[in-house]
């Protein structure tokens, strides 16, 4: 008999059933919302690896701005007259991207760019490196503390068949 076979502590498939017996359903005593649990554990690493996901795109769209910033400043500094020129037109350059766009490096957080202008004749060249601090905050569009610093160099060739 069914009865039987439960109180003395097998079932009848062979299967050992646990002290208490089991809860309609199949469900053992004891192990009530152990499936809910599973759940609320599983929702909580998808929201972390989503977040994470966010975030790390977040970074790459910002290195890809500070990128951009270092090229636009190289070549606006190659296309200037003197090396003074060079300087202010690259500084010009890279904070206008950087202030264009949405890595949150614009501002006063802009450090201004490095312009070496040590080969600045026709033929030379001029690089020029760019450093941003981008806050996670920013770029994850939640509250998360910390931040990364994108640095980002571009040479430029100065035309050699130009005169200063």
């Amino acid at each position: 008999m069914p009865g039987e076979a439960a109180r003395s502590g097998t079932s009848l498939f062979g299967g050992v059933v646990r002290s208490g017996g089991s809860l309609p359903g199949g469900v053992v005593r004891g192990e009530r919302g152990v499936a809910a649990v599973g759940l609320v554990l599983l929702v909580a690493l998808l929201l972390v690896l989503i977040l994470t996901a966010v975030v790390a795109g977040g970074l790459v769209s910002a290195r890809l701005e500070v990128d951009g910033a270092a090229r636009q400043a190289a070549r606006a500094a190659a296309a200037a007259r003197d090396p003074a020129g060079a300087v202010s037109a690259a500084r010009a350059a890279a904070e206008a991207v950087l202030a264009s766009g949405r890595s949150g490096c614009g501002g006063p957080a802009v450090a201004g760019p490095d312009v070496g202008v040590g080969l600045f004749r026709p033929g030379g060249a001029v690089t020029v490196t760019v450093t941003c601090r981008v806050r996670l905050a920013d770029v994850a569009m939640a509250h998360l503390p910390g931040g990364a610093d994108l640095t980002s160099a571009f040479t430029a060739p100065i035309p050699s068949w130009r005169s200063r």
